[in-house]
């Protein structure tokens, strides 16, 4: 069955994208300095206009320039989708869920640690389009916000109408977050201005099963659950 795409929603925002980051957890200005702000301040400073290239590069045109893509929610595996969140918040519990998958289906650890960490890189991205608007039609077709992967058929077959038709993408509600919002985009010449935003460290404790989301720089937890 196939929703009637008859909403249009203007959206003129930042928009945050959450992206694996660097394969060690570590401060490079940690024998510098021990004060947080003098520590955030050498941290804009290495990721100024000079890096904006590397920022638009990473953020933006590293999924659309790939010769092969994996199935998402909207993609069937035959062209790009580009994803990201309204606000930061639920951003962390979209690609936590994806992140701690890894490790419970396939565990890449002949012995596991109890605690599991990574690092993640959030950008701010522009976005600017008129997009369906999905966030109605959650309740009349509950596959858009269905929180098992298996059920992506589907939203899949949507996708793939949006991306033969040429639309530049959704707005939706968030499988993982109540009442959050992401944007999802089939064309990249909707996105623009890409900066990186800020660096934080995912925690999974195998034992507890907690999660734990940290800045990078001042060790502040922004979400645990």
């Amino acid at each position: 069955m196939m929703p009637v795409f008859n909403e249009i929603v203007e959206v003129n925002a930042e928009v945050y994208r959450n992206m694996i980051g660097i394969d060690s957890v570590f401060d490079e200005f940690d024998d510098l300095s021990s004060d947080a702000i003098t520590k955030k301040y050498a941290h804009q400073i290495t990721t100024s206009s000079s890096n904006q290239l590397s920022s638009h590069d990473q953020a933006i045109d590293y999924i659309f320039r790939q010769a092969a893509w994996l199935p998402t929610r909207f993609g069937t595996g035959q062209y790009p989708v580009w994803y990201a969140s309204m606000d930061l918040i639920t951003s962390f519990y979209e690609t936590l869920y994806h992140w701690k998958r890894i490790y419970l289906e396939k565990p890449s650890f002949k012995v596991t640690p109890k605690i599991i960490k990574t690092i993640r890189s959030v950008y701010t991205v522009e976005c600017r389009a008129a997009l369906i608007d999905l966030r109605n039609k959650s309740k009349e077709y509950p596959e858009l916000v269905h929180p098992d992967p298996e059920c992506y058929e589907i939203t899949q077959k949507w996708g793939l109408r949006m991306h033969k038709e040429g639309y530049p993408g959704f707005l939706t509600y968030s499988a993982r977050q109540t009442d959050g919002e992401n944007v999802v985009v089939f064309k990249d010449k909707i996105l623009t201005n890409a900066k990186h935003y800020h660096d934080y460290i995912y925690e999974y404790n195998m034992v507890s099963e907690q999660e734990i989301v940290r800045s990078n720089i001042t060790n502040d937890v922004l979400l645990r659950r």
